[in-house]
């Protein structure tokens, strides 16, 4: 089948805190719930890069041909008009991906026709990615990511993204967590798009992120040193976030210095918490 190839988001890495947090101290629940949104949407983003740049999900299904995706997801292209769409949909019940994570529900994203091409900084607000019925671990996946090529960086000649975000996502338990943010990606080292295992990104703010936690209390979180994603690591390697519940201290959340493992260190007045990226 002939199709067109797009690349929808520029972050090709999934990472994730506990689904159904339990956590080490209460004080990093605002800081689960951040590192938990920035998971899902950028997973739910790379997922459609992925769909429509070679009609697989290398990162996700391990398959080898369009025809073979796994038992349980599907993608189905549907073109013409003032936009074409892309539905990743992996059913109504749970479907077990590669990445241990089970999935249901479909991730829709929608492209202007023309000029259709993800590299073209005249798109602005050109890339929608939306939900219907989506769930990743029973958590209930919903809102909006819109995606916009800024050209590219006058001093390093890489490409600039920037991703707005307004999310909402619904534990098993029925608490809900919500997500407001705009940041700014960069491609590091230029690659083809879809190379995925090779991309490595830098994140950074476009202003402070804010939110409600799913303890019921709000945020403002900033990412104060770039957040690095590479594709062949699973985790956030590198970069330091702030997060500070209302009426509380900042919690320091820092994810090393580079290597691939899922921990993060998060200070909080001096003392010092950990907790895993899952």
């Amino acid at each position: 089948m002939n199709y067109k190839i797009y690349l929808l988001s520029i972050a090709t890495v999934v990472f994730f805190t506990t689904c159904n947090k339990d956590y080490p101290n209460p004080d990093t629940n605002d800081c689960q719930d951040v590192i938990w949104a920035e998971g899902v949407y950028n997973d739910a983003s790379n997922i459609t890069d992925e769909a429509a740049a070679s009609g697989r999900l290398p990162l996700y299904c391990d398959v080898q041909t369009p025809q073979d995706l796994s038992a349980c997801a599907s993608i189905k292209y549907r073109f013409g008009g003032v936009s074409d769409t892309i539905i990743v949909d992996f059913g109504p019940s749970d479907c077990l991906c590669s990445d241990t994570r089970y999935r249901r529900g479909q991730i829709i994203a929608t492209i202007p026709s023309t000029p259709g091409n993800y590299f073209d900084s005249t798109i602005t607000n050109g890339i929608v990615i939306t939900f219907n019925g989506y769930y990743v671990n029973d958590n209930l996946v919903q809102g909006t990511k819109t995606i916009s090529c800024l050209g590219r960086n006058s001093s390093t000649f890489n490409y600039n993204f920037s991703s707005t975000v307004a999310g909402k996502i619904t534990n098993r338990n029925g608490q809900t967590m919500t997500w407001n943010t705009t940041e700014n990606k960069e491609l590091q080292n230029g690659m083809f798009y879809t190379d995925w295992y090779d991309a490595v990104y830098n994140i950074a703010s476009s202003g402070a992120a804010t939110g409600t936690g799913s303890n019921g209390s709000t945020y403002a979180s900033t990412i104060t040193t770039p957040l690095v994603l590479s594709g062949n690591c699973s985790y956030i390697t590198k970069g330091i976030m702030s997060v500070t519940p209302a009426g509380s201290t900042a919690r320091i959340v820092n994810f090393g210095n580079g290597a691939c493992d899922k921990y993060i260190d998060v200070t909080i007045d001096s003392n010092h918490y950990n907790i895993n990226q899952q």
